[in-house]
């Protein structure tokens, strides 16, 4: 009787040709039961060295197509019997962080007005006639001041009985 012959009646197991990818002991697998199976894989994929576990990664990337991250997390925690693992977060994208503030006028009592034109001219090193175009008509009086310029002049106008806002 031929060995094909012997193979398709079941009377034997054929065994897979010796390939570099696996350890000696997975080669000799032959029909068990899937709890033996999965025993002596776990057990072999626990004895892996860094090389061999880097060939198997590469033969499964290349026998399904699959990248070998998903491949290589859903196959470790399953052979080793562990748990799966969580899905990769999305990284977080940092908050951005404002750096430039606008100050908005509200208002200003009418004999105050001097003081307060001289007070931005300060912190912005406006013209005078800039500075006093913008206490005049109010609304955002500085634009793009940093946080602590942003501050002092708003502390600075308030001491002068000036409703001011951080934008």
């Amino acid at each position: 009787m031929s060995t094909l012959s012997l193979i398709y009646s079941g009377k034997v197991t054929p065994q897979p040709s010796p390939s570099p990818y696996f350890p000696s002991s997975l080669r000799r697998l032959r029909r068990h039961s899937s709890e033996e199976v999965v025993a002596r894989l776990a057990k072999d994929f626990v004895n892996l060295s860094v090389a061999e576990f880097a060939a198997l990664q590469r033969h499964f990337d290349a026998s399904t197509s699959n990248t070998s991250q998903s491949v290589m997390t859903s196959a470790a925690p399953a052979a080793s019997g562990a748990p799966l693992p969580a899905p990769p977060k999305e990284p977080e994208t940092p908050k951005q962080v404002q750096t430039s503030f606008d100050v908005k006028l509200m208002s200003a009592p009418p004999d105050t007005k001097v003081k307060l034109i001289k007070e931005l001219r300060a912190v912005t090193q406006m013209a005078i006639t800039d500075a006093k175009a913008a206490i005049d008509k109010g609304g955002i009086i500085a634009k793009k001041l940093g946080k602590e310029d942003a501050e002092k002049l708003k502390e600075l106008l308030q001491a002068h009985k000036a409703v001011v806002e951080i934008v």
